[in-house]
C-alpha cells in the first residue's frame, strides 16, 4: 500500500500529492514546442513520464510524509532530461517563468503599497494624493516590472537600473501608448464628431465650443502618456467667437432698435468677450478640478 504524501505548495497551502497535475504540467510543455506530434502520443508519453516521476519519489525512502513543490519540479526535471530532452527545456523554461511572475508579482506589490502609504514623486505634474492618479501610478508600477522581467532586453534592464542609462516612461511602453500629442481640437470641432457611438454637432456659439474642449481634453488626454497640448487654441475657437458675435448682433438688434449701429456693435462685443472670459474660466477650473488617469 502507497503511503500518503502531502505536497506543500509555495503559499503553503497543503494538498495530496497528484500524478494527474504532472502529467498536465508536463504535456502543456510539450504541445508549446512539438507540433509534428500527435495529441495521442503526446498524452501517452507525459502519463508515462509523470508515472516514472511518481514511482521515483514513492521509491525514495528519504521522502516522508510532506513534500515540496520544488523537490518535485526538480525529478521532474530530472526525468524529462533521461526521457524526454526536448520537452524538459520546454518544461525548465516554463517553471522559470512562473517563478519571475511570483516575484514580479511580489515586488509590484511593494511598490503599489508604497504608492499607498508614501505617494509617489517621479512625475511633479500628477497629484499622487488624487486616488485616480494613485490607480494609475499603481497600474504603472506593475507594468514597469512586467516590461523589466519580460519585455526588455536584459542588457538594458541592467544598464537602467545601475544608472548608466534611462529608459523614458518604461511602464507605459508596456501599453504601446502614443507620447506628447499635439491634438487637433479645431479638426475635432469643424463639422462635429463622433465620440463614444454618439454624434456631437459643432458648436453654434463659444460657450458650447468651449465646454466640448474641456471634456475632449480630459477623455482623449486619459487615452495617452506624457504631455498634452492644444496648439493654436486661440485659433481654433475664433470662429465660434465670431459666431456668438453675430447672434449677439442679431439679438439685440432685435431687441433693442433704439440703439446706434455703434452701439450694437459695442455691446455684442462686450457680450462675447464676457462669454469668452467665462469659458475660459470654466474651462480652467475643470482642468484643475476634474483628474484623469494622466493626472
Amino acid at each position: 500500500m502507497l503511503r500518503l504524501i502531502t505536497v506543500v505548495k509555495k503559499d503553503g497551502k497543503l494538498e495530496v500529492y497528484d500524478t494527474t497535475k504532472i502529467r498536465d504540467a508536463i504535456l502543456a510543455s510539450a504541445k508549446k514546442i512539438l507540433s509534428d506530434v500527435g495529441d495521442y502520443e503526446m498524452k501517452q508519453k507525459s502519463l508515462e513520464v509523470a508515472n516514472e516521476v511518481t514511482r521515483k519519489i514513492y521509491s525514495n525512502v528519504a521522502i516522508r510524509g510532506e513534500l515540496h513543490t520544488s523537490i518535485i519540479h526538480n525529478i521532474v526535471l530530472q526525468t524529462l532530461a533521461e526521457q524526454w530532452p526536448i520537452v524538459g527545456d520546454s518544461y525548465a523554461m516554463y517553471r522559470n517563468y512562473r517563478k519571475q511572475m511570483a516575484e514580479t508579482f511580489e515586488n509590484g506589490y511593494k511598490a503599489s503599497e508604497k504608492i499607498l502609504s508614501d505617494g509617489d514623486k517621479e512625475n511633479a505634474n500628477k497629484d499622487s494624493n488624487l486616488n485616480s492618479t494613485k490607480q494609475a501610478l499603481i497600474a504603472n508600477a506593475i507594468m514597469r516590472r512586467y516590461m523589466s522581467t519580460f519585455e526588455l532586453d536584459k542588457e538594458w534592464v541592467t544598464a537602467h537600473n545601475e544608472g548608466w542609462i534611462h529608459i523614458h516612461d518604461l511602464a507605459e511602453r508596456y501599453l504601446r501608448q502614443k507620447n506628447c500629442c499635439l491634438f487637433n481640437i479645431g479638426g475635432l470641432l469643424k463639422d462635429g464628431f463622433e465620440l463614444n457611438g454618439t454624434y456631437y454637432g459643432e458648436p453654434k456659439h463659444f460657450d458650447s465650443a468651449i465646454n466640448v474642449v474641456g471634456d475632449t481634453t480630459l477623455f482623449t488626454s486619459a487615452q495617452q502618456l506624457g504631455g498634452f497640448t492644444l496648439p493654436e487654441l486661440d485659433t481654433a475657437l475664433a470662429p465660434y467667437a465670431e459666431k456668438s458675435y453675430q447672434s449677439y448682433l442679431k439679438e439685440i438688434k432685435e431687441n433693442l432698435p433704439m440703439l446706434t449701429e455703434k452701439q450694437i456693435e459695442e455691446e455684442a462685443k462686450r457680450r462675447t468677450k464676457r462669454e469668452i472670459i467665462q469659458g475660459f474660466q470654466g474651462f480652467e477650473t475643470k482642468l484643475n478640478t476634474i483628474s484623469n488617469s494622466l493626472g
